[in-house]
């Protein structure tokens, strides 16, 4: 889940003020562009909303710790989304596959 990095991104934009970027791109430019996170088998909601209050959704990848969690648990997760109503089914596909499938140019089997 970006280990902290979306916490703390609005402090991290707040103190880029201090940094010699002129003629630069900004520190969330960069991170809108070239940023993806993972889910990383972190299986709560409310890290997700954290993420997606500040990244967006086409640069959240799914993605399982394994072995320290499992794949079942990630899928019982993605149902957990689905029933939060924190995103659109839609939004939930790309994040299981669409997302991976468009960056890595691929196409997953199903």
């Amino acid at each position: 889940m970006g280990e902290m990095l979306p916490f703390q991104l609005e402090r991290i934009e707040g103190m880029t003020h201090s940094w010699d970027v002129r003629g630069k791109r900004g520190f969330k430019d960069v991170w809108d562009t070239n940023i993806y996170i993972t889910t990383s088998g972190v299986w709560s909601v409310n890290p997700m909303r954290c993420l997606l209050q500040n990244t967006k959704v086409s640069h959240v990848l799914y993605s399982v710790d394994w072995p320290f969690t499992s794949n079942e648990r990630g899928s019982e997760w993605l149902g957990q989304l689905e029933a939060s109503g924190l995103l659109k089914k839609e939004e939930i596909e790309m994040i299981a596959h669409g997302n991976a499938e468009r960056l890595l140019k691929i196409k997953a089997r199903g």
